[in-house]
């Protein structure tokens, strides 16, 4: 987990696509290397609130 008590990301769901669809770094390189694990990703924000971002790597061998 990750936590910040910063500004908060307005419009995620929007942005995250426009940084996917340039290739940049930052959030949206977590998420594709998320993906290439396996692992969930989930990130809660608000504007003015700050950002905390989960993510569960699973472990070789173990249920899903």
């Amino acid at each position: 987990m990750v936590r910040d008590n910063g500004i908060g990301i307005s419009g995620f769901p929007e942005v995250k696509a426009i940084l996917l669809s340039n290739r940049k770094l930052g959030l949206a390189g977590m998420f594709e290397r998320a993906k290439l694990i396996n692992a969930e990703i989930v990130l809660e924000t608000a504007p003015g609130e700050g950002t905390v971002i989960y993510i569960s790597v699973p472990i070789a061998g173990e249920p899903v």
